[in-house]
Parts: structure tokens; sequence; C-alpha cells
């Protein structure tokens, strides 16, 4: 009995130092004339273990509609993106929308209950997300003085709206960092971001265990 009592007393202290190990997410964005760079970092503790690079963000146009085309580097491999699949896929959906509006209908069903799910997942574990850094810095400008002037007050008036926005949602651990710059008398947009969220592995299984309940609810309430 006494041995049992050891493995359950040791089972449930590695489950309390697990759960207790941080998870850091950097989130890195630059932005430089033309040329886009986004970076993704994940760390256990101070161990990477997972990296998500996007270093091109180009439009691409067909038929005169604006699409996204961007390369993906992740550990292992480099993955381009499909405009042509993803433009096809929105045009799949337009027609269904336009001449099946029963399955338009089943579909809208299908995808608000996704969406409750992943909210309540995501404002469970935003609860419980800590972010340590806020740093954003744009730099603007035009051969307009006037329309520099203007659009650094938008970005000022955006920038505390957002800010506003994700106090009420999250814990700052320090203070945003933003800053607006004007550059007057020549053209340039250049944007220095970065952000680092913390978490528990603790708080990710809390999240994910509510939302199985929850969903699992979902389920036999249809049933």
């Amino acid at each position: 009995m006494s041995n049992w009592l050891i493995i359950l007393l040791a089972g449930l202290i590695v489950a309390y130092v697990f759960s207790r190990i941080d998870i850091h997410i950097n989130i890195t964005y630059q932005r430089s004339a033309s040329d886009d760079d986004l970076w993704v970092h994940i760390y256990l503790q101070r161990f990477l273990v997972y990296k998500l690079h996007v270093p091109v963000i180009e439009v691409t146009e067909k038929s005169k509609l604006p699409w996204l085309k961007s390369e993906l580097h992740t550990h292992n491999e480099q993955v381009g993106t499909h405009p042509k699949r993803e433009r096809r896929f929105v045009m799949r959906v337009l027609h269904i929308y336009l001449h099946h509006p029963r399955r338009w209908r089943s579909l809208m069903r299908k995808f608000r209950q996704y969406r409750d799910l992943y909210y309540t997942f995501a404002n469970q574990l935003a609860k419980s997300v800590q972010c340590e850094r806020l740093r954003c810095k744009i730099t603007y400008g035009s051969e307009d003085a006037a329309q520099t002037g203007i659009m650094v007050g938008a970005f000022w008036a955006v920038s505390g709206l957002a800010i506003k926005v994700c106090k009420s949602h999250l814990a700052f651990l320090r203070q945003p960092e933003i800053r607006i710059i004007p550059s007057f008398g020549k053209n340039s947009f250049d944007i220095d971001f970065l952000c680092i969220f913390r978490l528990t592995v603790g708080h990710v299984i809390i999240a994910s265990l509510i939302f199985l309940n929850v969903k699992y609810k979902g389920v036999a309430g249809d049933g």
C-alpha cells in the first residue's frame, strides 16, 4: 500500500512540475521598404521547440483581384503558399452561397459550432496569457507633409485603441512600447514589431479540458 502511495505522490509531483513549465511565444514582424519578414518562435522554458519564418509577403493579381503570396519556413521544410488553390477555394465557397442555399446554411451551422468552440478555448487561454513585452515602432512618411501628419495621427489613434482592447483581455507585465515616427519629405513605411507572450503548460491543459468538455456536451445535446 505504501508503494502505491509513493508512486501516486511521485506522479502528482511530476505532473505539478510539468504543469508549471513556461511556454514563451515570440512574434516578430519587420517591414522595410517593400520587404516583409515574420518570425514565430515557441519555447518551452529556454528550449526552442518550434520556429516559423515567413520571409516574403507579396501581392499577386489575377483578373485584377489581389491575393497574398508567401513562403513558410519551419524546422524541416520550406513551403510556399498557393494563391491559385486558395482562389479556387474562395470561388467554390461563393458558388455554394449563390447556388446551394441549403448547403450554405448547413455549412454556416457547422462554422458557428466550431467558432464557438474556438472562442471557448481562446477565451479560457487568454485569461492565463501574460504579455511580457510589446514593442512597436512605425516609421511613416510621404512627400506631402500634411498627409504624413494625418497618417501619423491615425496610427497613434489605432495603436491606442488596440492597446486598450488588448489590456482588457491580457495581463501586461510591462507597459507597451509604442513609437510612431514621422518621416517628412520622402515616401517610407517601416514597421518593427515584437510581442512576447508567456503561459504555462498547465494553463493549456486546463483550457483543453474545458474545450473538450464543452465539445462533448454539444455533441450529447445534438444527440
